[in-house]
Formats: structure tokens, sequence, C-alpha cells
């Protein structure tokens, strides 16, 4: 095998894997759009009250959220996407508060 033959087969190679690859690739223009309605998050609820470390000695609401994997479906016609997630859902939680007020979120 020539130096010319082996760059014409690895060109060739290489076009031949890219057409598959992009005739397998999603086409984000080809998906239905605004057709899934948007995930409300729950609201968490504080475990308790806790004072913040190296802030003050009060105390302020305290809640333990666990950070999870899960599958879950983005659009009505894609398969299950893995997502890591707080607290169970995706989006995650809200956590209410005031301006001005702290949270301690673990």
């Amino acid at each position: 095998m020539t130096r010319r033959t082996f760059l014409q087969a690895s060109c060739l190679t290489a076009y031949v894997g890219r057409a598959a690859l992009s005739a397998s690739a999603l086409n984000p223009d080809s998906l239905a759009k605004l057709v899934d309605p948007l995930p409300i998050p729950p609201i968490a609820k504080p475990s308790g009250a806790r004072p913040v470390p190296g802030y003050s000695s009060s105390p302020v609401p305290y809640y333990r959220v666990a950070m999870q994997q899960i599958e879950r479906k983005l659009h009505r016609d894609l398969p299950p996407t893995r997502l890591w997630c707080c607290g169970g859902s995706s989006p995650g939680p809200t956590f209410e508060t005031r301006s001005g007020q702290g949270l301690s979120i673990e």
C-alpha cells in the first residue's frame, strides 16, 4: 500500500463514518416545540432550625436535601435521560425565604 492509497482510504473511512454519525444524530429542528408542560418543582420544607457556623447564634431554617440520580423524559419524542437531581425532582425543590433571611442547606 502506498502512502497515497493509505491517505485516500483514511479520508474515505472518515467521511463515511462522519456521514453515518450525522445521519443518526438528533436534529433539534425536527422536535416539536413547546409540547411538554414545564415541571413545577416542589416546595422544600425545613427539617428544623440551626445556627449558621461562624455567622450568628440566631437559628435559621435548616434543609437537608439528598442528591440522587434519576431518569426523566425531557421531551415527549426522546428517550429518558439520566439526570442528577436534588430532592428527587428536576428542577430541584423551591426554597421559600424572605429577603435578608438566611437559611442552611445540607
